[in-house]
């Protein structure tokens, strides 16, 4: 049987991206959605090539409340430098986008834009599985959407439930 290139390529990039979403924590789930491997390939995968125990697998549903990005106002600003790298490595767009989200090449992208801002904020409340929940929220645009702060002019989260903000979370705690 002879194994074409295309095929392999294709193959190995999910499984890169399964591994790097696995050393994020990331729930099998989002896994199996973002690259297209079977559930029980992705558990096989952190099974077999876990390097160490620190690489412990989440269990249970991901998260699926987008108000979590409104919990507090540090919750909000990390939504918002998260969603502006984001929009900046095109894993979404500025308007509204109604095509398949999950994919190879956006799950690469969205990758190099988690680890961006896990580099600019180390300390972060937010996980890879939030980073994908506000990804998909902010691409649908049905809960949560962009707004520019009318002080600062940065990009913020706006809540389509309740009055809309007007000002960013930076600015609203002067």
């Amino acid at each position: 049987m002879r194994i074409s290139d295309d095929r392999y390529d294709r193959d190995m990039r999910r499984y890169e991206l399964a591994w790097r979403m696995m050393r994020h924590d990331a729930r099998t789930a989002n896994i199996v959605r973002w690259t297209g491997l079977s559930k029980y390939r992705v558990q096989t995968l952190g099974r077999n090539y876990r390097v160490s125990a620190e690489l412990i697998r989440h269990r249970g549903a991901a998260p699926f409340q987008p108000m979590f990005f409104c919990r507090t106002l540090f919750h909000e600003s990390e939504g918002a430098a998260f969603a502006t790298v984001a929009l900046r490595m095109q894993v979404i767009s500025a308007q509204a986008d109604l095509q398949e989200l999950a994919s190879v090449a956006r799950g690469e992208r969205l990758m190099g834009a988690f680890d961006l801002y896990r580099l600019l904020v180390p300390s972060s409340r937010i996980t890879l599985d939030h980073a994908l929940l506000l990804v998909t929220e902010l691409t649908h645009r049905q809960s949560i959407d962009f707004g520019v702060c009318e002080e600062c002019k940065a990009l913020m989260l706006n809540v389509r439930v309740g009055p809309p903000q007007t000002h960013c979370s930076f600015c609203r705690r002067r």
